[in-house]
C-alpha cells in the first residue's frame, strides 16, 4: 500500500472535524504552531495569519517546498482592511472595495469594522447617529474603516490557492444568512452552507494577488 502525503493544519482546532469529512486520502495532523517541524510532513498548511508570520520567520528555507505563503510584509498589508483598499486603489480597482473614503459623510446604514480583525470581532453595523455617537465614544476611530452595507441574506467565500502568477485552486461556498442586519462570523451564524462550484471572480482574484505579490492560500467574502 502507498503511503499517505502527510500533511500538518497549524492552528483552527475547531475545524480539524471538517477537513478530515474531506481529506480522507491523507494522512492529517492538527497542532500548534511550535509543534509543526516541516521537515517531518509532506506539506504544511497554516490556516491563520500569524501561522504563516510563524513559518516565514522559523522555516523560510521551505517555503515553495513544504508550504507556500506570502512574505510578511505581503501578510500584513492585505490583512489591513485600509492598505489592501488603498492598493486596490493603486491597481485601478478602488470600485472593488466596500470601504468609504475617509472623510465620507455617513450615509446610514454602514458598516464599521477594525482594520485588522477576523470573524465578525470589533464589526458592527451602525443604523443611525445615536449608534454611530455611542460607538465612537468607546473606540479609537482611527484603528477602523468603514464600508458600505450590502443588503441581502446570501454571502458568498471564495477559498483561493495562489502560486503568485495563477489560482491553482477555487472553492466558494454560499451562506444563507437571516434576515436585517448582521455581521457574519462570531456575532452571527450562518443558517446553512453550501459548495458553489464556479469560478465567475476567478480572473479578478487572480488580477488581484498578482497586483499584491502575494502566494499561498487566501480568502475573498
Amino acid at each position: 500500500m502507498a503511503k499517505k502525503i502527510s500533511i500538518y493544519f497549524i492552528e483552527q482546532p475547531d475545524w480539524e472535524k471538517w477537513i478530515r469529512m474531506v481529506a480522507v486520502d491523507f494522512e492529517l495532523f492538527f497542532g500548534p504552531c511550535e509543534n509543526c517541524y516541516p521537515p517531518d510532513y509532506d506539506l504544511v498548511i497554516p490556516l491563520t495569519i500569524n501561522a504563516t508570520h510563524y513559518l516565514n520567520r522559523y522555516y523560510p528555507d521551505y517555503n515553495g517546498f513544504k508550504f507556500l505563503v506570502s512574505d510578511s510584509d505581503v501578510l500584513a498589508n492585505s490583512d489591513h482592511k485600509g492598505r489592501f483598499a488603498e492598493k486596490l486603489g493603486r491597481l485601478g480597482l478602488a470600485h472593488h472595495s466596500p470601504n468609504l473614503p475617509v472623510g465620507f459623510p455617513s450615509v446610514y446604514p454602514y458598516v464599521f469594522k477594525k482594520a485588522v480583525s477576523v470573524f465578525g470581532v470589533d464589526a458592527y453595523v451602525i443604523e443611525n447617529e445615536i449608534q454611530e455617537r455611542a460607538l465612537m465614544a468607546k473606540v479609537n476611530e482611527t484603528d477602523y474603516v468603514r464600508q458600505r452595507w450590502i443588503s441581502g441574506d446570501v454571502e458568498f467565500a471564495s477559498h483561493v490557492l495562489f502560486d503568485g502568477k495563477k489560482a491553482l485552486f477555487l472553492h466558494t461556498i454560499e451562506y444563507q444568512m437571516p434576515q436585517g442586519f448582521y455581521i457574519k462570523g462570531r456575532p452571527t451564524k450562518c443558517q446553512s452552507m453550501k459548495p458553489i462550484e464556479h469560478g465567475h471572480f476567478l480572473s479578478l482574484f487572480e488580477l488581484i494577488l498578482t497586483g499584491l505579490n502575494f502566494r499561498g492560500l487566501c480568502c475573498f467574502d
